[in-house]
């Protein structure tokens, strides 16, 4: 929720820096059940956002990468959109919701702008986008008024695009900035962290209970290891079992027995707890 750096986030908890990483990863490619249910109405603003592709992480290029390695933040070696660009159409209404999916290299046609927000823009809505080709078609499709910024122009009549352009400086404020480059193939991961974290108009509170609703199974029980346990997760299943114990007390104490997924978050942060106190999966 503060958007820490994994290894603050490994020392607060007491874990190793790769454990913090599968971690967050688990946590967020759980947060992409919430994201596929979004759905945008209103006054809905789209646009295009770009990120250099990057293998951060990746001991060697793949064949694929067609250029030599390079330091981050150092320039591409093609200019404009190219196919070293990653093209992520988003899109955002006044309400607080927003999406955003990675969809293709360089620039996008209508066909990749329908595949990314055509299921996500609710009939009625109103679009307004940039002069992009593509916009009026996916309007079309999804049955939306369409509001197109002439170019060189910041807003039409009483529409623009402010809000869009906020949502994409949030988003490579966090990638870039905050987590100093992420890997391509986890950005669609990191897309829905800043949707939920920064974007959400809920408060943090309630953005806890939803976290706990949608991702959170709370259950102490005695886990074998077996064929089908990936090695990764059995390091996690041993820190369960170590803490069994002691997280039975937790669990009693925290939860509010005539709801069993409620938590009592007094005694929780009173405690100094984690979440890694209550045995989570």
């Amino acid at each position: 929720m503060d958007r820490l750096p994994l290894r603050e986030c490994a020392r607060r908890c007491g874990i190793s820096l790769d454990t913090a990483f599968k971690w967050r990863h688990r946590l967020l490619d759980s947060l992409q059940k919430i994201h596929r249910s979004i759905k945008l109405a209103g006054v809905v603003e789209a646009d295009e956002v770009y990120f250099s592709i990057s293998y951060k992480g990746s001991r060697r290029l793949p064949p694929q990468a067609d250029r030599e390695p390079k330091k981050r933040g150092m320039p591409s070696t093609k200019r404009g959109l190219s196919n070293e660009k990653v093209c992520v159409p988003t899109a955002v209404n006044l309400e607080g919701k927003s999406t955003g999916v990675v969809c293709n290299l360089g620039k996008p046609t209508t066909g990749n702008l329908k595949a990314a927000l055509g299921s996500k823009i609710l009939p009625g809505s109103t679009l307004v986008t940039d002069s992009l080709g593509g916009y009026p078609s996916l309007a079309e499709s999804c049955e939306a008024k369409h509001v197109q910024i002439p170019s060189k122009k910041h807003k039409k009549g009483i529409f623009n695009i402010q809000l869009i352009n906020y949502y994409h400086s949030a988003l490579k404020g966090m990638t870039n900035i905050r987590f100093r480059g992420v890997a391509t193939k986890y950005l669609n991961n990191y897309i829905v962290y800043n949707n939920f974290v920064t974007f959400a108009k809920e408060s943090f509170m309630e953005k806890i209970k939803i976290l706990k609703n949608e991702i959170f199974t709370f259950r102490v029980e005695k886990r074998s290891y077996s064929a089908n346990i990936s090695k990764e997760n059995r390091y996690l299943y041993s820190r369960i079992n170590t803490y069994s114990e002691q997280s039975q007390k937790n669990v009693k104490l925290c939860y509010n027995h005539s709801d069993p997924r409620a938590i009592n978050y007094d005694y929780f942060y009173k405690e100094n707890l984690c979440f890694r106190d209550l045995c989570l999966p």
